[in-house]
């Protein structure tokens, strides 16, 4: 079956609503790196983004949904980052090295604040939240399972708890930022590889 590749256009109205979204996000954004997400005033998001208040309510009932909106943007250009970086990697070694190299790149490029923010807000979600599910995971959790396949390491445990307990180790390096960015890139690829010699037959 061949998918089509054109795309229904938009109509003017949804373009005015994408842009008024993007423009709130932004002056969010601006505002969150300014005085945190506790201090972050409505009422000046508005006035940056040049909307009312219930514009900004309307397209974000509460600033935990504007932080939800960052961590889904930063985790759908992480996942497009991570494909691209494992396209040509041969080995489980070579799958998480590409994936820590593209996380920690997204990370350093981002706001300290806003990505303190994006962590506690993560760490706020109820334990049924079902992140194993984000596409970057599932990415990596294919190719972990693929590895598994050629023998290359034992299928137990299974790809998806491998994946999840490489994420959750991932997740603590990035959430404790006391050291240099290139320290802790160096730490977690460490621990990784340490982990992934205990696997190997």
């Amino acid at each position: 079956m061949i998918e089509s590749s054109t795309r229904v256009p938009l109509t003017t109205r949804e373009r005015q609503r994408q842009d008024t979204r993007s423009r709130v996000l932004a002056a969010a954004v601006d505002e969150i790196s300014a005085r945190g997400l506790a201090g972050a005033q409505i009422s000046d998001i508005a006035e940056a983004a040049g909307v009312s208040r219930p514009t900004v309510y309307a397209h974000f009932p509460s600033k935990d949904d504007m932080v939800a909106e960052l961590e889904r943007q930063g985790e759908q250009l992480m996942s497009v980052q991570v494909r691209s970086r494992l396209s040509d990697a041969t080995t489980v070694g070579e799958i998480f090295a590409g994936a820590i190299g593209a996380i920690f790149d997204l990370v350093a490029g981002t706001d300290p604040i806003v990505r303190r923010e994006v962590y506690a807000y993560l760490m706020r979600q109820p334990e049924g939240t079902d992140w194993l599910a984000y596409p970057l995971v599932e990415f990596v959790t294919e190719r972990v399972a693929a590895a598994q396949a050629r023998g290359e390491i034992p299928d137990d445990p299974p790809a998806s708890e491998l994946t999840q307990l490489v994420m959750i180790t991932l997740l603590g390096f990035l959430v404790i930022e006391s050291r240099d960015p290139a320290e802790q890139r160096a730490a977690a690829l460490r621990t990784i590889d340490l982990l992934l010699r205990g696997l190997r037959p």
